[in-house]
This record gives structure tokens, sequence and C-alpha cells, in this order.
């Protein structure tokens, strides 16, 4: 008798006792999530306090799931204000913290600066009074301004605590503009609105993303190779390849789609050979969780995780022997985790199969893994 695996792959993940793990003697090649390198600078721009922007930096960190730090300030003293009174351009403040920002250390080649100033900013044209913030998606630099946000308004009091509310809100919108690619909302819930006029709008805004349902379609694929068809998941716009004899299923819950690609038939809910796929849409904190999940099974495990890059794509993987504490046959697995770059989607696969098994299982499984169809903008 073999022993079965539940459909919920994370449940399954911490049922995984540290000691009944042990290394295999071969790992597939594979490919890596980032670690150590700064995804968001914030940049104090002169008398800026640093303790703000380092309370910013952690506060995000927490709440958007990508690693925030607060550099020490810029000189602000050569910038001149504008001929027609006491602005400064924007411009002027993206270019200084743009060639500030490239010198920071542990950037990666899609980390972006946001100056944080006090100075009171506009368009280098004057065509509105002032502005609140200016961003620079070529040089993936912005500057935010605090020189208006200290007012009260008919319905809010300017306290320091509301101030920071409003950067805070400010700076995650430009998070979500420079580093995911979000485009701006007329929904007034989500931090991506637009546009903003007035203290007023940034007040009523609300302080999280809005849920973004990834485009319908289907992936572009090749010819599958002889005894394989494929299977196209459109929610999430991927394609993956089931063997003949083979069963497929697909699952959503919240932001998160799972598909199962199994030897067994899975309507009782298990299966004894097969593959996992866990797609994480639309949630920023992803790549920090699946980081955590596979550092922790790794470790667990004494695994040695491999890393490796695919264009947008980037992923760690392990492969590990899992005794059953029942007594049954272990159980061979291995974790892939895959990141895209640039949108933050991202994927958690699993193929696993008793131990007695794999060489046979295996073949089949590399070849479902390493033909995933994944759609490069989601």
């Amino acid at each position: 008798m073999t022993s079965t695996r539940s459909l919920l792959l994370l449940f399954a993940l911490v049922t995984l006792s540290p000691s009944a793990c042990t290394s295999p003697d071969s790992r597939p090649a594979a490919v890596p999530l980032e670690q150590g390198q700064i995804d968001v600078y914030l940049l104090p721009v002169g008398s800026f306090p640093f303790e703000a922007a380092n309370a910013l930096a952690v506060d995000l960190s927490s709440d958007v799931g990508v690693n925030v730090r607060a550099s020490l300030p810029m000189g602000a003293d050569d910038l001149r204000p504008l001929p027609s009174g006491d602005q400064f351009a924007a411009e002027d403040v993206i270019a200084r913290a743009r060639a500030v920002g490239s010198r920071l250390p542990d950037r990666s080649a899609r980390s972006i600066v946001i100056a944080l100033a006090i100075l009171d900013i506009n368009d280098r044209e004057q065509r509105l009074r002032f502005i609140f913030g200016k961003n620079d998606l070529e040089g993936r630099t912005s500057v935010l301004s605090t020189a208006r946000m200290g007012y009260s308004t008919t319905t809010v009091e300017g306290t320091a605590e509301q101030v920071y509310l409003r950067l805070y809100k400010m700076t995650k919108r430009a998070i979500g503009e420079q580093y995911f690619g979000y485009r701006r909302s007329s929904d007034i819930r989500d931090v991506m609105y637009a546009p903003i006029m007035s203290l007023a709008d940034i007040d009523a805004m609300g302080t999280s993303f809005a849920e973004r349902s990834p485009p319908e379609g289907a992936a572009s694929v090749p010819s599958p190779p002889q005894g394989y068809a494929w299977r196209h998941i459109p929610s999430i716009r991927a394609a993956i390849l089931v063997p003949d004899g083979w069963h497929f299923r697909e699952e959503h819950q919240g932001t998160t789609r799972a598909a199962f690609v199994t030897r067994e038939d899975i309507g009782s809910g298990r299966f004894v050979v097969g593959v996992s796929l866990n797609a994480f849409v639309g949630d920023p904190s992803a790549p920090a969780r699946l980081k955590r999940i596979l550092d922790e099974v790794a470790a667990r495990c004494t695994a040695q995780q491999l890393q490796g890059a695919n264009g947008p794509f980037v992923t760690s993987s392990c492969q590990f022997s899992s005794p059953r504490p029942d007594g049954l046959e272990p159980v061979r697995v291995y974790m892939l985790g895959i990141v895209n770059a640039r949108t933050r989607t991202s994927y958690l696969l699993t193929f696993e199969s008793p131990q007695s098994e794999w060489p046979a299982t295996w073949t089949l499984g590399r070849t479902i893994l390493d033909s995933l169809a994944l759609e490069t903008e989601i």
C-alpha cells in the first residue's frame, strides 16, 4: 500500500516533520529568489527627518511585502527654487535623487528610489498650483512632498498622525506604480486612486491595493511532446502538460489559483503521484512568503536550495525524501518556487511520488515542470 498526499499543498507543508527529511543524492537544476537586495529606497531630502523615513520603511516592508529601506539624507542646499517663487522643480529633485540612488548599495535592476521632501514642489511648467508628488517611470525614481500635507480640511485635522497617514498612502501609491506596475484607479477605495487634486482626496483614498483580477486568455504553446497534452489555465494565462491517462483539476481560493496534474483521479481530494501548482496573483507579499516556505522546508529537511533565472522569472528549488510517520513508504518531493521579478506574481510547485517509483515517475514530472508555460505580463 502506498501513501497519499493531500491536495491542500500549504497544509501538507506544515505536516513535514523536521526530523523526517533526508537530502537526496542528486537534485535537478532549477532557478533563484533574490536575497538581501533592496526593492525600495526611501531617500530623505535635506531636513526631512530620517526617523520618519525609517518608520515608513518598516511599516511598508511589513504591509507590501517588499524590502523597503531608508537611506541617510541627501543634501538639498544646491537645489534652486523656480524663478516664480519658493517652489522647487520636481524634475530637479528627481534627477538628483536618481543620481544619489544609483550609488546606494544592494540595489537590483528593478529597485526604485522615492525621495521624501519637505520642499514645496511643482512641475517645471507650473500648470498647477502645486503637486504632492511626481513619478519618473523610466528613471524608476519618485519624489513626494509633505509641504502641503500638514493642513486641516473641513473634516480632518492636520495632526502629525494624519500627515504620516497621508504620506504613507502616497508612498505606497508610488511603490504600486513604480515597482509593481499597477495602473491608476478610479476607485477611491484603492490606494492607486487618481486624480488626486486635494488633501480631501488623499484622506478619502483607501490604504490597500484593490484586488486585481488577472487577464483572461490562453497561453501560446508549441506542440506537446508525444504522450502529453496541453491543459490551459486561462485565469492565469498558463498552460501545463498532462501525460496521457493522467488527470487535471483546477481550484480557486481568493487570490490563489491551484492546479493539479495527477496520476490518480483526485475526485476524493487525494493523490499518490502528481504535480501541484499554486499561483499567487495580485498579492505583493507572496514572494516573501514563498521564500519563507522554501527556506523553512530546506532547513527542516537539510536540503540544498538551487537557484537560477529564466527571462523575468527567478526561482529556487529543493528536493528531499520524507518518511511517513505511519511507517508507510517514504515520499520523494521536488519543490520549486517561481517569482515574476517584475509583476511579483508567485508560483509554488511540487512533484511528489513514492520513493520506490521515483526513477520512473520523475521522468514525467520533470517534463511537466520544465515545459510549464507562464504569462510574463501577469
